[in-house]
């Protein structure tokens, strides 16, 4: 059974109303049905027993003192009545006045008894203050009442007593208190009665029905919850990585970061068993060589190594140029990176020499980090040559996921003269 409640039932505040939401889980819907009305019916007597607090005792003890103070008025007049007509009726009143102050005596014990009650009903959180204060104080006035009452009745048998006095006026003085006291009480049960009627009751808004379905486990929104949240920080990480690594995605972007025409794409980078699939590149290099004056064309690469020896081949001879006027140099220039590894930057070129009528043409996957391509302004910077174009290529996943070691170099050997073809590679 406690392992039901505690697993089974669950019960929570609706806001910061005093709605309570109160449910019951079960493999069978009459079962959770019945148990969840049946619960929420005790919930609902136990909030309204804390509510109303010992008010009903109260009331009950009031309706006793009422009855007493009535009797006690009876006897009065019975006693007034008795003195009146019987000269002998002394002992009578006597015995009158000895019952009333038995019963004075044992009404200020009830009296200081309600009175402990209510101090500790003052103490309890969701106790009606107000009111319990206001009994404490009319039961310490009754309590005062009563005191002066047994005081009244004790002198009242002392003058009984005394043959000399009269007990006729003492009675109707008694008579009058007690009339006075049923009063008070009377005033005082009504007012709790009116105070607890204010008190708000507890009551079952919806009784539970019996479910037309199972209730949903929750999964499926939570899984596009999650895929929501995973989606948002998939986008705000690559934003991130963006503003602290920017690059640049496209070929026409990237001819535009560097302001020289595309001048073809290839679909893969350029190996030594990989032809080139672009026909009109050797074309569109030739024109870009005869458009900026330059006698000699040197290839550079940008971002993974890659292998340019084949490639320097077959541009030379599509662009025309002889075999003779070709050689080549290869070497790896530093690169520095702040944010991650380094990489060595092939540089393959074929000239017939060097000097200012020498074009770069560089070679690029078609997406990499901006990065990438300050080794490119820094030989520009150095040598003065032209940069012609840019040809790109589509970088297979095996280079973004390639991390090689950084490599540490020298500047890439110019070749200042035309010998017939080697190759001349920096360490």
């Amino acid at each position: 059974m406690t392992d039901f409640a505690a697993n089974d039932v669950a019960i929570k505040v609706v806001g910061t109303s005093g709605v309570v939401d109160l449910s019951v889980t079960d493999t069978s819907a009459t079962v959770a049905t019945v148990v969840a009305n049946d619960l929420a019916r005790q919930l609902v007597q136990a909030r309204q027993q804390v509510a109303g607090g010992d008010v009903p005792q109260l009331v009950e003890s009031l309706n006793a003192q009422i009855s007493a103070a009535t009797q006690r008025i009876a006897e009065l007049n019975a006693a007034t009545g008795a003195s009146v007509a019987n000269v002998n009726a002394r002992a009578a009143q006597a015995s009158v006045l000895k019952t009333q102050h038995d019963a004075a005596v044992r009404e200020r014990s009830d009296l200081e008894k309600q009175r402990q009650t209510v101090l500790a009903q003052l103490g309890r959180p969701q106790a009606n203050s107000d009111v319990l204060a206001r009994q404490a104080a009319t039961l310490d006035s009754q309590i005062t009442t009563v005191n002066q009452r047994i005081a009244d009745l004790e002198a009242a048998s002392a003058a009984v007593a005394d043959p000399q006095s009269s007990p006729s006026d003492v009675l109707r003085l008694q008579h009058d208190e007690a009339v006075q006291e049923r009063s008070d009480l009377q005033s005082q049960r009504q007012r709790l009665v009116e105070s607890e009627a204010l008190q708000p009751k507890a009551t079952i808004i919806d009784p539970a029905r019996r479910p037309s379905s199972p209730a949903s486990s929750g999964l499926p929104a939570d899984l596009v919850l999650g895929g929501l949240l995973g989606l948002a920080l998939g986008i705000a990480a690559a934003a991130v990585l963006e503003v602290l690594r920017p690059s640049v995605v496209g070929s026409e972007a990237l001819a535009r970061q560097l302001n020289v025409p595309v001048l073809g794409k290839l679909s893969g980078p350029p190996t030594e068993s990989t032809p080139v699939d672009d026909d009109r590149l050797g074309g569109y290099v030739r024109l870009a060589a005869n458009g900026a004056g330059v006698s000699a064309i040197r290839l550079v690469g940008a971002g993974p190594a890659i292998e340019l020896d084949r490639m320097a081949d077959w541009l030379g001879a599509a662009a025309g140029l002889p075999r003779n006027d070709m050689a080549l140099a290869a070497a790896q220039l530093p690169i520095d990176r702040a944010n991650g590894s380094s990489w060595g930057m092939p540089v393959i070129a074929s000239t017939n020499g060097a000097g200012a009528s020498t074009g770069l043409v560089l070679v690029a996957p078609s997406m990499l980090n901006r990065s990438e391509l300050d080794p490119i302004a820094h030989l520009v910077a150095m040598t003065h040559w032209l940069l012609l174009g840019v040809i790109t290529y589509e970088r297979p996943m095996r280079f973004w996921r390639r991390r090689k070691q950084p490599v540490r170099t020298t500047p890439p050997t110019v070749v200042t003269e035309v010998t017939q073809r080697a190759a001349i590679r920096t360490p």
